[in-house]
């Protein structure tokens, strides 16, 4: 269900069901770039060797901000007066509608904004220990998961990729 920001007109936001929505602790432990696609690498609670991987396309523009910049300009959003999120378990993972960096991101494509549907101007946010990563993508994303995982040896995986693909 959207949520209405009363802090920021015509802002309003949902739960984005991901495999990392509900942690005690999710960290960023790195990203990487192969040429390919942006592989964001996700650690929930400190000292689990699971790791969730989350496989954007390189053409999908993001950005990702320091955690107290993260709660002064985007935290902003999340302004709401109703019990129902207040009574709502904690969610690390979002999507918000009507953002200025959607509707930036959608202004760059060929389509002109008008002629996209509103519902489909949206951006989508992961909200970390340590930093806020938002993106937007036209395209397929991919979630995977690894138990027991090796990081370096995962990193190394995901940057030999693009070679393996083309």
């Amino acid at each position: 269900m959207k949520i209405k920001s009363s802090e920021i007109d015509n802002i309003s936001f949902k739960v984005w069901d991901t495999p990392v929505m509900y942690n005690e602790q999710l960290w960023l432990l790195t990203q990487v770039y192969n040429g390919s696609d942006i592989h964001f690498f996700f650690q929930m609670n400190h000292g689990s060797d699971d790791i969730h991987v989350l496989s954007i396309p390189w053409t999908s523009p993001f950005r990702i901000t320091e955690e107290g910049l993260g709660w002064t300009y985007i935290g902003n959003y999340f302004v709401n007066e109703t019990s129902e999120q207040q009574n709502e378990k904690k969610c690390s993972t979002y999507k918000i509608w009507n953002t200025s960096f959607a509707k930036n991101t959608y202004r760059s494509r060929p389509i002109s904004v008008e002629e996209i549907n509103p519902e489909d101007i949206f951006q989508y946010l992961i909200i970390t220990q340590d930093v806020w990563i938002e993106f937007v993508t036209l395209d397929t994303f991919k979630w995977e998961f690894y138990k027991d995982a090796d990081p370096d040896k995962l990193v190394i995986k995901y940057i030999k990729q693009k070679n393996i693909n083309t």
